[in-house]
Parts: structure tokens; sequence; C-alpha cells
């Protein structure tokens, strides 16, 4: 939603409205559709063929499995991956855990899962996955089932925010100190909430996406009818130690 509000102002400014559509809708309301921004997840790979030939603009937040000649915006997921594991081995844990969407969910989540793999082989460690919906009580119960099993693991590498948010509930509802008994780093540093609970995380840099959506956007409507060749620009990433590592 934080990305929806900046390409709001950002569109705005230049005479143009965001409205959120469900796929359904967007044909419904194409009429009313100048270009469309959709987040790249193995659900809206299924739709880009149909998308593309709207002959409207298409640009994609991160990268599907083929890129349909859409414009694509992404962060160096691979990049995140390797980022936050070398962290959590510099800083003595050698026992890691990674939390993920199921393998294709997402490319770029499977993206971040082989950077972090590689990095682990590399250092001569196992890649540990546990996998689900990445949501805040996935992140809570994955934390309460490893302590019940006795399996807490030294670090806890959740690959976005929100499930590491709930992997700090959890401990905090278990009297488990972070990051003694159990370090967690997260991926995206979402604004505002991550830094208030001092989670360490990988920073995706989501208003620099955001902003260069909506100029590419706006770029591609006001082309006078001319195709623009598909742009593709990748953004870095940054790490933000806090407190739970």
């Amino acid at each position: 939603m934080h990305f929806a509000q900046v390409i709001k102002h950002q569109l705005k400014a230049l005479g143009y409205k965001i409205i959120l559509l469900d796929y359904e809708e967007i044909f419904m309301n194409i009429q009313m559709v100048d270009g469309i921004i959709v987040k790249a997840t193995m659900d809206t790979e299924k739709l880009m063929p149909t998308l593309m030939n709207l002959n409207v603009p298409v640009i994609t937040i991160g990268r599907h499995n083929l890129s349909y000649g859409a414009h694509m915006l992404r962060v160096d997921d691979y990049l995140s991956g390797q980022t936050g594991v070398n962290h959590l081995l510099s800083r003595g844990y050698q026992n890691l855990v990674i939390l993920t969407y199921p393998h294709g969910h997402v490319p770029g989540f499977d993206d971040r899962l082989n950077g972090a793999s590689v990095a682990l082989q590399q250092n001569g460690k196992l890649t540990t996955v546990i996998t689900g919906n990445l949501t805040e009580s996935f992140g809570y119960d994955t934390v309460v089932n490893l302590v019940q099993n006795n399996q807490l693991p030294q670090a806890l590498f959740c690959l976005n925010d929100i499930s590491a948010i709930g992997a700090l509930k959890a401990c905090k509802d278990l009297n488990s100190s972070i990051p003694d008994k159990l370090a967690v780093l997260g991926v995206d540093d979402m604004p505002t909430v991550s830094e208030l609970l001092s989670l360490s995380t990988i920073r995706h840099p989501i208003n620099e996406l955001a902003e260069a959506a909506a100029k590419l956007m706006i770029k591609a409507i006001e082309s006078d009818g001319q195709r623009i060749e598909p742009v593709e620009e990748v953004f870095p990433t940054e790490l933000m130690v806090r407190r739970t590592s």
C-alpha cells in the first residue's frame, strides 16, 4: 500500500489517477485504464499474455519467468539473499533457517532463496528452508513450532518483513530474547514499521521503485502512440543492521 501511495502522489501531480483492480475488474473497466502496473507473481504471470494484448503500457514490479515484452522494474533479489546470509554468518550465527514462499510462487523470492543458498554453500553449509504464505501469522507459528520441537536455530532469515514481524511477536510471547536466543532478519524495510521494531532487514527502495514506475508509465502513455522499447531497471538493496541481529 505504501508503494501504491507513492505512485498515487506522483501521478496526481501529472493529472492522472491510480485505481486498484483485480484481474476481472481490469476488463470491466478497461475504458478507464491507460496503463497497468502489476506485481510479478505466479498468479499474475498467467495473465500477462492477455494483459499485453490490451494495447496499453504494462509495467511489472519484479520479474516473471518470461518478459512478455513488458517494462520491468525490480530489485536485485539474488543479491538480497546473499547479503542476508553473509551478514548472519559474519555475526557468528552458524545455524540458519530461511522462511520463504513455496518454489515458483514469486520468482523474485526464488531469486532471494537462490542467492542465500549459494552463500551458504560457499561457506560449507546446507540450506534449511520452511515454506509458507509469509504472513505475520506464518512467521509467528513457525517460531512457536520450532520452539515446541526444540529445533530453534540461531537465526531466522525471513525473506520478507511481514513474516519477520510475526517471528518477533512469537519471541516476545515466548520470552525468547532477541538476538541472544534467536536472531531475526527480514527483507523489504517496510517504511516506519521495521525501524520502530528495530528489525534488521535488507532495504528495498520502495519509494524509488514507485517513482520510477510512475515516470515510466507517464512516458509510455504520452508517447503519442509510438511504442517504447521494453525497459528493465534493477535497483540496489541495502543492509540495515538493527537490534534483531
